[in-house]
Order: structure tokens, then sequence, then C-alpha cells
């Protein structure tokens, strides 16, 4: 459950992870959602998401092993109820997808907002978005 702050919450914790280096496997777009939605929650999913992995073919070898792909991984591990793209809202878990794959963000209102390797981005929540989770 959400806690009755998380809107501050979570601006707070995008400002100061805004901030960091990313770095595969330990501090990135999975590292992000993860710490996101513990400040938000209370909740860690780190363990079961993410940092088993260095690079991105390992990344993609786990998450086939673990669920098949990226949406099924997500929904097994954290439990969230999936939602269609055009529901989603402030605090919520997303998949957008672009040139080196899938990877996760976090719904802030119209826009989504992810952790790359050339550092945060704010795009469209309609620019290939294509899952969902409520983070409750």
């Amino acid at each position: 459950m959400k806690k009755s702050n998380w809107l501050r919450l979570l601006y707070g914790y995008i400002d100061v992870h805004s901030k960091t280096i990313y770095t595969l496997g330990q501090n990135d777009c999975v590292r992000f959602c993860c710490g996101a939605i513990e400040a938000m929650t209370g909740v860690d999913h780190w363990p079961e998401l993410g940092g088993h992995y260095s690079t991105r073919a390992e990344a993609i070898a786990f998450i086939r092993a673990m669920a098949g792909d990226l949406t099924k991984f997500v929904t097994q591990k954290t439990g969230y109820e999936a939602i269609p793209v055009a529901f989603a809202q402030r605090g919520d878990l997303v998949i957008y997808e672009d040139e080196k794959g899938k990877h996760l963000a976090i719904c802030v209102g119209e826009n989504f907002t992810a952790f790359r390797e050339d550092g945060f981005i704010y795009l469209p929540m309609s620019k290939n978005v294509t899952a969902a989770w409520r983070v409750a």
C-alpha cells in the first residue's frame, strides 16, 4: 500500500536518483524503479528483480530463464496487477520499448521517467509504452 505522502516521496526519490551514475546490474532502470516503488510503499523488489546480471545479455538471459519475457517477469516477481497502458497513473510501473529493447520506467502523469545510460528521460506515455502495472 502506498504511503500517505507517496507522491512527495516519489518526486524526492527521482530528484536524488537523477544525480547518480548508471551502472547496468547495480544502478539501472530496474534499480531506479525498485527504489521508486520502495519510496512510495516501503516494499523493496530489488532482490527479486535486479542485481542478477552485469551485462545486457545476462539480463535478457536471466529474465528469459525466469519468466520468458520482461512483462511476465515483472508480473510474477511483483504480484502487481497489470493494467491497460491508458489507465496508468502517477507512480505506476511501466515498460517502454526503444531501439535497445524493453526498459522499466515510472509513470509521472502524462509522461514516464526512466533511467538510461545517457541519464534520465521524460517521454510521453503515448510513446512506446507497452505494459503497465498498478502500484498500490
